[in-house]
């Protein structure tokens, strides 16, 4: 990379396994658009909620330049989940679950 003087081959390998995951942990990198924007990283952690009715043709503060769809729509949703969501199962009670669901012992 031009103007890293202490980039290694191990920090492309980082690189290149991020890219092929397509996200890192908060952040997710976005191919350059040419034209509209560079290559971006957003962190999930800095994002900030705007209504759809802010977005508009040119005069409104955002403006979409571009869209995403299938199936980078669904890595974008699983990335965000991944950050901001603790995804697990609730507690539950085993062995009174077991008990409703095993016949009971001769006696």
């Amino acid at each position: 990379m031009q103007g890293v003087t202490n980039w290694k081959p191990s920090h492309t390998e980082k690189v290149l396994s991020v890219l092929r995951q397509g996200y890192s942990q908060s952040c997710l990198p976005l191919a350059q658009l040419p034209g509209e924007f560079p290559p971006l990283v957003a962190d999930f952690r800095k994002l900030s909620l705007i209504q759809l009715a802010d977005i508009g043709q040119g005069n409104e503060e955002y403006v979409r330049v571009a869209s995403v769809d299938n199936p980078l729509r669904e890595l974008v949703a699983w990335a965000y989940m991944s950050t901001a969501a603790r995804v697990a199962l609730p507690d539950r009670d085993f062995a009174g679950w077991s008990k409703e669901i095993t016949p009971p012992r001769p006696a």
